[in-house]
Parts: C-alpha cells; structure tokens; sequence
C-alpha cells in the first residue's frame, strides 16, 4: 500500500518517481557465490530454476558483475540477529508471553525472545547503525545504476 498509515507512527508517504522502461542498467549484479543454497522438498527445481534465469540473464547483453554477497549476509545478521529484535520484542513480548506453548513457530519465537539480550544497550544500537550505513554506502556505489537479482530462498 502506498501512502501513509495514520495508525503507523513510523509510516511515510513514498514519493512516485518517473521512470522509462526504455533505460536499460548499465550492468546487472548477481552475487558471486557457487554456495547459494536453496532449501525444502524443491531444493533441485530451485536450483535448476535459477541456473535458467541466469542464463536468460546472460543473453540480455548488459554486462554482468558479480559481486561478493558478504556486505548484504553481514546486514541481514545484523538486523534479525542485533538490537532491532530487542525493538521487535519491547513490540510484541506480551503478545509472545500471551500464547499458549508450541503455539508460534520455534524459530520464530527463538528469535524474538533473543531480543532480551542485556547486550542489546543503546551504545550497541548505535554501533550496529553506523556499521549499517558503511553497509549501505558500499552496496549504493557498487550497484549504482545497475539491477541486482537474487534468488529466494
């Protein structure tokens, strides 16, 4: 949904922006790892599935770059594993404790519950930002420009 939810006190309106489907990248970004692992009962059509798209992708002729995916698992650690989870906890722990046992995912709850770690301080939370912004300056320039594309997994 675009636009702002007044029940939402973080939400913000999201400006449209002019595009033209005739502005091709100048390069397209896959990330540089034999390693990327699919998971569940479809695991070999994931992986067949994604060795197509990106031989689709090499017949487009726009240069392909393969990058290092190290900066994007370094974030993701942060944000599911750092001080934002103790956010998402101060949000939803009663809801959690409410619950009767077995009734939310294990993973789920596990990772919500972590948000009660005493190192989770406000210096942490302000270190975890900073590093998050070298992170995003280093991923704006390297994919300025271009279109990353990424498995789901």
């Amino acid at each position: 949904v675009r636009g702002i939810d007044k029940t939402a006190p973080w939400s913000r309106a999201i400006p449209r922006q002019l595009s033209s489907l005739s502005i091709l990248p100048d390069k397209i970004c896959l990330i540089n790892d034999p390693s990327i692992e699919f998971f569940g009962s479809y695991t070999i059509e994931y992986q067949l599935a994604w060795q197509k798209t990106i031989e689709r992708i090499q017949q487009l002729n726009i240069p392909i770059e393969y990058i290092d995916g190290h900066d994007f698992a370094e974030a993701a650690s942060i944000v599911y594993g750092g001080p934002w989870i103790a956010e998402r906890w101060s949000d939803l722990d009663e809801f959690v404790n409410d619950q009767e046992p077995n009734t939310i995912f294990p993973v789920t709850e596990n990772v919500l519950r972590s948000g009660t770690n005493p190192n989770y301080t406000a210096s942490f939370l302000f270190k975890t930002i900073h590093q998050l912004q070298k992170l995003k300056c280093r991923t704006h320039q390297q994919l300025e420009n271009a279109v990353l594309i990424m498995p789901t997994s």
